[in-house]
């Protein structure tokens, strides 16, 4: 994934954007980027800043599980194409 595409993916992670993160993970898929970079630069950073939000008090338990759902599809996405690659 490109930068651009990261900053996407952490977006709509923070976003609880489901959809969203699900589309750019399909993308991430079909594009045969390393999945590894994928999760540390768009998921991670994405669960980074959504923590930082929490902390100041800027979102709260919806918006926590809305950030859940996004990973969620994400992960379901990547865990299938990685474990199958081991």
């Amino acid at each position: 994934m490109t930068q651009p595409e990261t900053a996407r993916l952490a977006q709509a992670v923070i976003d609880g954007d489901v959809e969203e993160a699900r589309r750019l993970a399909r993308a991430w898929g079909a594009s045969g980027a390393d999945p590894l970079h994928a999760a540390e630069r768009g998921l991670a950073e994405g669960l980074r800043r959504a923590g930082a939000l929490g902390g100041e008090g800027e979102s709260f338990l919806p918006e926590v599980l809305q950030v859940g759902g996004a990973v969620k599809a994400e992960l379901a996405t990547v865990a299938p194409r990685d474990s199958a690659e081991r």
